[in-house]
């Protein structure tokens, strides 16, 4: 919804509001795409045990929150950047990247266990044994 807001006052010229070009973009493919591949992914691979209810993959929860959050704060910071003199704003769009980043390391934690084959899977049990 936020890219598409964005896109629409891209094309409006009398907004004028610096930096809409490439917070559109971000919106949309982190904002978007990168949680619907997430998302789709971890619902592909569910590799886990019938009894686990999803809010025990505290991974995944980091992720989104993580991914979430970064993205807010961009949305906030990034525009304020460039017509604030305050270097408060630079700090918080830095601290937006490494929430994002985060967002994937958590991502990456959640989904590596799932995408392991089953072969390895039972030879990872037996050799626990």
């Amino acid at each position: 919804m936020g890219s598409l807001v964005l896109g629409i006052a891209l094309q409006v010229e009398a907004l004028g509001f610096p930096g809409l070009v490439p917070l559109f973009w971000h919106t949309l493919m982190v904002g978007w795409i990168t949680q619907i591949i997430m998302g789709v992914s971890l619902w592909m691979f569910p590799g886990r045990n019938k009894v686990e209810s999803f809010s025990n993959q505290k991974w995944a929860w980091l992720a989104y929150i993580f991914l979430e959050s970064g993205l807010i704060l961009r949305i906030i910071s990034e525009p304020l950047v460039l017509v604030s003199v305050s270097s408060a704003w630079k700090v918080i769009l830095i601290v937006s990247a490494f929430f994002q980043f985060f967002a994937v390391m958590s991502y990456v934690i959640e989904i590596w266990p799932r995408v392991i084959s089953k072969d390895k899977l039972v030879r990872k049990k037996f050799k626990g044994k």
